[in-house]
């Protein structure tokens, strides 16, 4: 399935204080982001390894999806935690290129007396084409 190309006006900031105000099956937006060389040179000082080729490394696929979720669900309640993410990656980007994410609430939940949100993440190169998808985990603050 093939992405259609984004720019920047579909980026969204959404509200979500509330727990109960997240919605399985809504879009949360479009975050679009250029891969530049100071990026992946500040990801990669970071963990003290060089820089290789002209493709993103494989571990910046995490730097997208927190990007993505702090950029199009900036106003959350203080306190909660980035649990886990997943990424199937179908091609790494080219330095340089932009991307754009989307985030889509799959499933929340209340369980432990904690609060569960999985949003699927999805992100496509300039032409649309798609990159990588993933879910980002977060517990939500109350």
């Amino acid at each position: 399935m093939k992405i259609p190309p984004a720019d920047h006006a579909c980026l969204s900031t959404s509200e979500l204080t509330d727990f109960a105000a997240i919605e399985v099956g809504r879009s949360y937006g479009c975050h679009r982001l250029e891969l530049s060389e100071s990026l992946v040179d500040a990801w990669c000082s970071v963990y003290g390894i060089c820089r290789e080729g002209s493709r993103m490394p494989v571990g910046m696929t995490s730097v997208i999806s927190i990007r993505s979720f702090m950029a199009l669900i900036p106003f959350r309640p203080p306190g909660g935690i980035h649990a886990s993410q997943r990424f199937v990656i179908r091609e790494l980007p080219s330095i340089g290129e932009v991307l754009h994410t989307t985030l889509v609430c799959a499933r929340k939940a209340e369980r432990g007396g904690r609060l569960w949100v999985d949003l699927e993440m999805q992100s496509a190169g300039q032409d649309g084409r798609p990159l990588f998808h993933g879910t980002h985990v977060a517990l939500w603050a109350r």
